[in-house]
């Protein structure tokens, strides 16, 4: 992940300053640093420590976080079955792996139901 970070750092300061030395970043970047941000969330990061990394205001990054989780695209869910005990859905209950890859165990296919349409 180092690597992966000191690559896209090296992008980052790559874009050009405007007059006001500014850079503008363009959406492709900005979808490439919100993944990674992500990644390193889901390990425990903060974005202070993550922005550091990368060169790049707290502020700036926490509101293309915003704007990201807003219009983020789809991304893959797995849903898997696994014996339960006897009575209990049929026989089964659902596990729910997240692209981040917490697992969410012991759903019912209501609650699986529920939180797809939640995530409308």
């Amino acid at each position: 992940m180092v690597k992966r970070i000191s690559a896209l750092k090296k992008r980052i300061e790559q874009v050009p300053r405007n007059e006001r030395g500014r850079r503008r970043y363009g959406r492709a970047l900005r979808a490439e640093i919100c993944e990674a941000v992500q990644r390193r969330r889901s390990a425990g990061e903060t974005y202070a420590a993550i922005a550091a990394d990368l060169g790049i205001a707290k502020s700036l990054l926490a509101g293309w976080m915003r704007d990201y989780a807003r219009g983020a695209p789809v991304r893959e869910v797995v849903v898997t079955t696994e014996a339960a005990p006897a009575g209990a859905n049929g026989g089964k209950k659902l596990s729910l792996r997240l692209p981040g890859g917490a697992v969410v165990e012991g759903l019912s296919v209501e609650d699986v139901a529920e939180l797809l349409r939640a995530a409308k």
